[in-house]
């Protein structure tokens, strides 16, 4: 079964047909689902486990694929199908975490013959409202505020660089609370919090180093310092790789972060709003089976 969101234009559109021929000709049977508004593609991932399919694929961005993440993850361990994907997105992290070429053939090929490998999770616990799967990343302060206030349309014009221009917007304007929360039990505050499962964080750039997908850790990135000239160095190391070997910024292992103020603060995360501080946040007991390409 592919999920997948049929408003997707222009150069996205062309790649999503491309890999479905791609794979009818590898002898492929597909099952098509068209998403019309949010909550669609997690109710069709739900609902594949009773179809007779052996896959689902997420067409679409980050935060599609977190869509059918959760879906997928309504069903227990015996009845839960692999995740595949079809990246389409702004940044496509996931496609980078696994390796995932972009090419119609290269996706083709992964889904039909490549190797469904276990993945951990975090869970993003709420004090209202439902607990959240998380596959990349989930984040508070002003990272979450960016992605809380980004304009859909300028994102479908312009792709990245709408969150380029949100950010540089944003942060001669945010009040850059200071977030307060424990990490494994201990306290700390920042200005922003980002806790990683995988490596990555807005495309290519490495955020944790030593994050995983297939690791049962999280890791913390607790960034201190506020207002712009701040944003904008820490972006400057974020590109460079070196975010983490910051002097003033908290970089550590963990299985449990809980983030308790300022209440009603945003939360991202797998690059989509998804709920309000406060929120507890661990590593998921349960795992999924996402397909990786072959060697």
């Amino acid at each position: 079964m592919i999920i997948f969101n049929p408003t997707a234009g222009g150069a996205k559109k062309r790649r999503l047909n491309k890999t479905l021929q791609a794979l009818q000709a590898l002898g492929c049977s597909l099952v098509l689902r068209e998403t019309q508004q949010r909550g669609d593609a997690e109710r069709f991932a739900a609902e594949a486990a009773l179809s007779a399919v052996d896959m689902v694929v997420a067409a679409g961005g980050d935060g599609t694929m977190n869509e059918v993440l959760n879906g997928l993850m309504q069903h227990p361990a015996d009845q839960r199908l692999p995740l595949g994907i079809i990246p389409l997105g702004t940044a496509n992290v996931l496609a980078l975490e696994v390796g995932q070429r972009l090419t119609p053939a290269d996706m083709a090929r992964t889904l039909a013959t490549g190797t469904p490998q276990t993945v951990h999770l975090a869970l993003v616990q709420p004090a209202a409202g439902p607990a959240r799967h998380v596959l990349l990343m989930a984040s508070a302060g002003f990272d979450a505020h960016v992605v809380e206030h980004v304009r859909l349309g300028l994102k479908r014009r312009t792709g990245k660089l709408a969150y380029v221009f949100e950010t540089l917007w944003q942060a001669v304007r945010y009040p850059f609370p200071r977030l307060q929360g424990y990490c494994d039990q201990q306290p700390f505050e920042a200005a922003t919090v980002v806790v990683c499962n995988g490596r990555l964080y807005g495309g290519p750039f490495v955020a944790a180093p030593d994050g995983n997908l297939q690791s049962d850790e999280l890791y913390l990135l607790a960034l201190p310092r506020r207002g712009l000239l701040a944003v904008l160095g820490y972006a400057v190391s974020l590109a460079s790789g070196s975010l983490s070997r910051r002097p003033e910024v908290t970089y550590r292992a963990c299985h449990e972060v809980m983030l308790t103020a300022p209440v009603g603060a945003p939360v991202q995360a797998d690059g989509d709003s998804i709920a309000c501080l406060p929120v507890h946040i661990t590593v998921a007991p349960e795992t999924i089976a996402l397909v990786y390409p072959g060697a």
